[in-house]
């Protein structure tokens, strides 16, 4: 696929084509109210389509923007004018110093038409196993990382796919730390709302009764990234599974099928550099250094369609301040087996899906 392909017809395919399966894996209400998000979004596809050049400039602001930064520098270096080059550096270092502007009117109206342009481009949709209670706060596990997990913005609170219980501003996501380092970067992830992923600040969510989308999985699952299975690092995670008890909230399991056809990449890692080194390295600057492209070669991911689904969510019965690794081992056991049910639930939904799960 490229961006050349792209038709306004691709949603209307994936819808029909999934509405069979949603209504066996799900109950009669719940697939009622997932099909009328899903024409919701196809009304607002249409607004933003209508536009095409509108709709790949959305997508490269809100994913253009590493590459940006280093095609001013490589061309600056290029012109083998150390003044031009330092000029060009000095500049992007002062976009870390701008100030957010960060403003509620002008975050809903940023992220309102960013998330718009993703769920037309890929086409993105979402499936709920289970509805949400409107009175609990849940940890949204969400799977795989990929290059880059763009089915999360299905979840954003002006998606017109988001369940109706987070409408009101009541999920935050949560991404590395590393992003307020990067020009452009910085300001367009805070516009959409992400936070800090940091324990302490993702516990002070929940406290003020926040429900979170987490990725667990985090920059490690870069470095397992395959063409032809899904690769999430997920056994020895157990951090998410600790907050929940802590606060007595309710796992979401996750899974954003073909999300990880929408990028090629190239990586650090063997023989160059012992995939240790390479982990040292991304654990220190908080993301693993790779190139990733898309359609064309562009910035702009390959437009595949993107199935995310919710699964049914592990409830915590009572809030436990110092788990036991007993009872985080407990709940990881069962996160893992209901990740794996539910990746083999869905699979078959989406062609361009990997069909093989594995989990290290």
């Amino acid at each position: 696929s490229d961006v050349s392909k792209l038709e306004t017809s691709v949603p209307t395919r994936s819808y029909e084509a999934l509405q069979g399966s949603r209504r066996d894996a799900m109950g009669e209400g719940a697939a009622k109210g997932s099909e009328e998000r899903s024409e919701k979004m196809e009304e607002e596809r249409i607004k933003v389509n209508a536009n095409r050049f509108t709709l790949l400039l959305g997508m490269f602001v809100w994913l253009g923007g590493v590459h940006l930064t280093l095609f001013l520098l490589v061309a600056s270096a290029l012109t083998m004018s150390w003044r031009i080059f330092l000029t060009c550096f000095a500049l992007l270092v002062s976009l870390l110093f701008v100030p957010l502007f960060d403003t509620d009117g002008w975050k809903k109206k940023f992220s309102t038409f960013i998330v718009k342009c993703a769920l037309a481009y890929f086409p993105i949709t979402l499936e709920q196993e289970e509805e949400l209670d409107d009175d609990k706060r849940y940890v949204i596990a969400f799977f795989p990382h990929s290059a880059l997990p763009v089915g999360i913005s299905a979840l954003h609170p002006s998606s017109p796919l988001c369940p109706k219980n987070f409408k009101d501003g009541k999920l935050v996501g949560c991404g590395s730390s590393a992003i307020c380092w990067c020009p452009f970067v910085r300001h367009v992830w805070s516009w959409l709302s992400i936070e800090s992923c940091s324990r302490p600040h993702v516990s002070k969510r929940l406290e003020e009764g926040m429900s979170v989308i987490l990725i667990p999985g985090g920059v490690r699952e870069c470095m397992l990234l395959q063409e032809d299975s899904e690769n999430v690092f997920l056994s020895t995670r157990k951090g998410f599974i600790k907050l929940a008890l802590q606060h007595g909230v309710s796992i979401v399991p996750t899974f954003a099928f073909g999300q990880s056809s929408a990028y090629h990449y190239a990586r650090l890692g063997p023989p160059l550099l012992p995939r240790r080194v390479v982990d040292m390295i991304a654990r220190a600057i908080g993301f693993l250094p790779m190139y990733i492209w898309g359609a064309h070669g562009s910035p702009l991911p390959r437009p595949v369609p993107i199935h995310v689904v919710l699964g049914k969510p592990i409830h915590i019965k009572q809030k436990v301040s110092n788990p036991t690794y007993a009872q985080l081992n407990e709940i990881h056991a069962v996160y893992v087996e209901e990740l794996k049910a539910l990746f083999h639930r869905h699979v078959g939904q989406v062609p361009n899906a990997k069909p093989t799960l594995v989990i290290h």
